[in-house]
């Protein structure tokens, strides 16, 4: 009777123990609002053991009083990555680079005008049969891969621009192909987004506007910062307030799927963050930029199309590191830590995910590091 005692005991443990480890607490939550599907993320990642390594690939120098030669970088805004080939875009001068899978400069061009095909703007690039470029004043120009003009836009004015609309005065990096369309975006609206399509021909074929209802469901504040991204089958737009992101998921055809957003973060930036920004830019520089003190929960966004993740980017003045945020159809899912020597350093680093590669560049150094990313655990 009591080795039957024993016996049942034991397996009772036994039931209990394992019941306990299958009970997973999510760390994520689904909900419906107003009937738009919502995804909250709480926090914590729901899979904290992925493996996830970033292979250095290439490093891309550019000029160096040490090692001067033909290519500068001095404000590197884009690359793209297409048949084996690096493309760089350079704000400083306006001048588009290309390079061999070895890093061996292959040719450049500069762009710097007012006439056809030329800029006076920042630009943002996408790379498919030809060059697309993209600048803040809404010109669009076409090269091919000799860097000769194809086509150019003269009098596209800013995306979306309506009257009595208040603007943001950042840069967009909205330029995709999708289907058989262009789609441009404007990055500049608080109160609505746009999204306009464009035919092959550079002729309108139609603006989407999308009113910010999710939006302003998941946020509050005043200050928002919007971008863009987009894969074979998405469209997703991230907006965030001073220290909540929330992102929107749309079909090919533009149609609303889906929210996600992420809880967790603390509002402003830390008094030991505020006293690091005026020690890097000087205190009447600060008093000059007041929202260099706003925490912008992310830096940009991207997407790596062979594990279907979305990445937002996020940086600590604090510890010194930029976070890759991972994300997978909207739950978040793990984090990459890229620590540096210095704030200085974190504030000189600017992170671009696009084409399924990390690209790392340094405006102090003046270098450009890419690498390969693998996920092991999905």
């Amino acid at each position: 009777m009591k080795s039957g005692l024993c016996t049942l005991s034991l397996i009772l443990i036994v039931a209990i123990t394992f019941l306990s480890c299958s009970r997973k607490t999510l760390s994520y939550e689904i909900s419906n609002i107003d009937g738009r599907k919502v995804i909250t993320n709480t926090g914590e990642p729901a899979k904290p053991d992925l493996k996830v390594e970033l292979k250095p690939v290439l490093e891309i120098q550019g000029y160096t009083e040490e090692h001067p030669d033909e290519t500068t970088f001095f404000r590197m805004t884009d690359i793209s990555f297409n048949d084996n080939k690096y493309y760089v875009w350079n704000a400083h001068d306006l001048k588009l680079y290309i390079f061999d899978n070895k890093g061996k400069l292959l040719k450049s061009k500069c762009f710097k005008g007012s006439g056809p095909g030329e800029f006076e703007e920042y630009a943002v690039i996408h790379v498919s049969e030809y060059i697309y470029l993209f600048d803040n004043l809404g010109k669009i120009v076409i090269i091919d891969k000799n860097l000769e003009l194809v086509k150019s836009t003269m009098d596209f004015t800013r995306l979306g621009q309506i009257e009595n609309q208040i603007y943001n005065n950042c840069g967009d990096d909205s330029i995709f192909i999708m289907g058989e369309k262009l789609i441009v975006s404007d990055n500049g609206l608080k109160t609505q987004y746009t999204v306009k399509k464009l035919n092959g021909e550079l002729e309108d074929s139609g603006i989407l506007k999308l009113e910010l209802e999710a939006y302003q469901l998941m946020l509050s504040g005043e200050y928002f910062k919007k971008m863009t991204v987009i894969n074979d089958n998405e469209l997703i737009i991230g907006i965030s307030n001073n220290y909540e992101p929330s992102f929107d998921v749309y079909d090919k055809l533009l149609n609303f799927k889906y929210t996600f957003k992420r809880q967790g973060f603390i509002p402003g930036r830390s008094r030991e963050e505020q006293k690091i920004i005026v020690d890097i830019n000087g205190e009447e520089s600060v008093k000059e930029n007041p929202l260099w003190f706003e925490k912008r929960v992310w830096r940009t966004i991207g997407f790596i199309d062979k594990y279907n993740l979305f990445v937002s980017v996020s940086r600590s003045y604090e510890y010194s590191t930029l976070y890759l945020n991972l994300y997978s159809d909207g739950v978040y899912i793990n984090t990459i830590e890229r620590k540096y020597s210095s704030p200085e350093d974190v504030q000189n680093t600017k992170i671009i995910v696009k084409d399924n590669l990390i690209f790392e560049y340094n405006y102090e150094l003046n270098n450009i590091k890419i690498y390969d990313i693998t996920v092991d655990g999905l």
